[in-house]
């Protein structure tokens, strides 16, 4: 059963907690347009709807460790004062001995909307305590989180917060398009029509620890990208297909692409996840776009795609429109695949 929605909850004259997903790079001091920041914009204006006193606003941007300025989400705030309302404050780090000025300074404030600094400055969001769950949840009446990317993450802001907020018995929900992706892969978990073909690629090895579920879902899986060079050189299952790769690794052989092609355009149901080969790249884009092309020209099949890499391809040879659902998560959208739930949802639960 899927977790309760922003929609049946009464936010009126509380304070809001939103974990939102704001892990966005900057090009030369610039915000980009952004899927992930329009997702916000759009949220937060169905909570203003809503009526609600305060929105305080969490999230992270990279992966640091410690206080990194060019991490800062503060550019990000100056987007939201200008692209939402300028009754938005920034609020800037403190250790979390010194939490309570933080709050102080919430509670003290006349503005309504909150971003707090990157989550990630406090090393207790990867490495989650009790205590700062409750730092956190001290700051809300109602939890919302519209950050499916980050929700296969056991972080503070993602399960320990939620948990806290649940045993003080305030609402913890998720977010319209949380809501939505979870529609979305739902299709793919329970109503899919047969062949299934899952495309696993890219760059990133742990993407094969998915590899197991996503034969037990899939009618064939298809792996590409830099993956084939962590597999086992005698690996086989009668529904995997490993790519051969060029010499120099950046794409595949034009005999796994013929091979992909055909299995993509016999399927009723696609996913893809990650890209052929080094797409960026003018001399490696044949895999990746041709794999795309026979699954963007297969218009009897449900197409899923998931996670950055993947959506800038698609963006690239201008097959967004093509496909069903594009899911913001990579990761989270493997995982809930395979697992049927997430940290995240188990958390509200």
């Amino acid at each position: 059963m899927n977790p309760p929605t922003l929609d049946t909850t009464v936010v009126t004259d509380k304070t809001v907690v939103l974990r939102a997903d704001l892990d966005i790079d900057t090009f030369d001091h610039k915000i980009p347009n952004s899927k992930r920041l329009q997702i916000t914009l759009n949220t937060l204006s169905l909570l203003d709807q809503k009526k609600p006193r305060k929105i305080i606003i969490l999230s992270h941007r990279g992966r640091p460790t410690k206080q990194d300025r060019s991490l800062s989400l503060e550019p990000i705030a100056k987007y939201l004062v200008s692209n939402f309302s300028p009754d938005l404050e920034f609020v800037d780090y403190q250790p979390l001995a010194n939490f309570v000025s933080l709050r102080n300074q919430i509670l003290s404030s006349s503005h309504k909307y909150f971003l707090l600094e990157n989550l990630r400055f406090w090393q207790e969001e990867t490495n989650p305590t009790q205590g700062f769950a409750q730092e956190l949840g001290s700051l809300g009446e109602v939890y919302v989180n519209e950050s499916f990317a980050t929700s296969h993450r056991d972080v503070t802001s993602i399960v320990a917060l939620p948990k806290e907020m649940k045993n003080q018995n305030l609402p913890t929900v998720i977010g319209p398009h949380f809501a939505e992706e979870l529609n979305n892969l739902d299709k793919i978990v329970s109503q899919s029509k047969k062949p299934l073909v899952t495309i696993l690629s890219g760059l990133k090895k742990d993407k094969l620890d998915y590899l197991d579920g996503l034969i037990n879902i899939s009618d064939q899986v298809l792996v590409s990208g830099r993956l084939p060079e962590f597999m086992d050189e005698d690996y086989e299952h009668p529904r995997v297909t490993v790519a051969k790769l060029n010499p120099d690794k950046e794409d595949i052989t034009i005999h796994s692409i013929e091979k992909f092609e055909e299995a993509v355009s016999l399927a009723k149901t696609i996913i893809v996840s990650g890209p052929m080969g080094h797409f960026e790249d003018p001399g490696h884009t044949l895999g990746t776009e041709r794999v795309l092309i026979a699954a963007a020209n297969n218009q009897q099949a449900f197409k899923l795609a998931g996670g950055g890499d993947t959506e800038e391809a698609l963006k690239k040879f201008h097959f967004t429109d093509k496909f069903d659902w594009i899911s913001v998560g990579g990761g989270a959208m493997l995982e809930y695949l395979t697992k049927h739930t997430l940290p995240g949802i188990e958390a509200l639960k």
